[in-house]
């Protein structure tokens, strides 16, 4: 999902943006929230991929490649449908800004999106590194060498990581909104000042943004997901048997990962 804006940066003496004005021309940027951190609400999964789906990624790159999707154990549900939601968004995308260093816009404009899923259902999944060893073993058992195996994941090169999605929040529907956008408007422009002497204009526009949601009345089996989330390893070969392992990372660069995930 993206949501058009228009962008200018004014300079220390320039009174504003236009062609006839001294200012920059105005460029066209876009906000792309997909896999973008909604609170405790979720990432944002626009392509609906489910839990056990993992993908192995090149953190110098910061390309990932998807491998397969394997069986995971349930481990909690919702025990009934419920609405949540999230006042800010991190980790959006911003692409065609006139600006080398996005990162202050991004956290000043998703500060300013919020989120809202309704009638959902949660699905936790464990038994991931389970899951990953026993697809290990299904390739050698069809064949694959060590070698083979270890091209694929990488394991003790600090380079490599493997991503595996945990969990699935289906919604009923979903909707974003943007601080002032107004009932006759769903256009709302952002002022964000950058170091030093300039401001920059994000003008948001939502009015035609998709949404994720099932058609009334469906079972929670049945509705898309929405939103997910994921847990990163770190694949290693344990000295002590030279058995294929995962250990699980947290330091992992949340912005990066979901700019991997929106190249996909």
């Amino acid at each position: 999902m993206r949501m058009v804006i228009g962008a200018c940066a004014v300079a220390a003496g320039l009174s504003g943006c236009g062609p006839n004005s001294g200012g920059i021309e105005p460029g066209l940027a876009q906000v792309n929230y997909a896999y973008s951190k909604a609170g405790n609400v979720g990432i944002y999964n626009p392509r609906g991929q489910s839990a056990g789906t993992f993908f192995v990624w090149n953190t110098e790159t910061n390309r990932l490649q998807e491998i397969s999707t394997v069986a995971l154990r349930l481990a909690s549900q919702s025990p009934a449908p419920a609405s949540v939601s999230a006042s800010r968004l991190a980790n959006i995308g911003i692409e065609g800004l006139p600006i080398g260093d996005a990162s202050l816009v991004k956290s000043s404009v998703g500060a300013q999106i919020s989120a809202t899923a309704d009638n959902t259902v949660r699905y936790s999944y464990d038994l991931t590194k389970s899951a990953l060893s026993e697809y290990v073993r299904q390739l050698k058992a069809a064949g694959e060498t060590e070698s083979g195996i270890n091209d694929l994941f990488r394991p003790n090169d600090q380079r490599y990581r493997v991503v595996i999605l945990q969990v699935e929040l289906r919604a009923g529907k979903v909707e974003f909104a943007a601080k002032g956008a107004g009932e006759n408007s769903a256009a709302a422009v952002f002022e964000v000042a950058l170091p030093g002497k300039e401001i920059v204009k994000v003008k948001a526009d939502l009015s035609n943004t998709a949404s994720c949601g099932a058609v009334d009345g469906a079972a929670a089996e049945d509705r898309p997901i929405c939103f997910s989330e994921w847990i990163v390893y770190d694949p290693l070969i344990r000295p002590e048997d030279g058995v294929l392992d995962w250990r699980r990372d947290d330091s992992y660069d949340q912005d990066r990962l979901s700019d991997a995930f929106r190249a996909l």
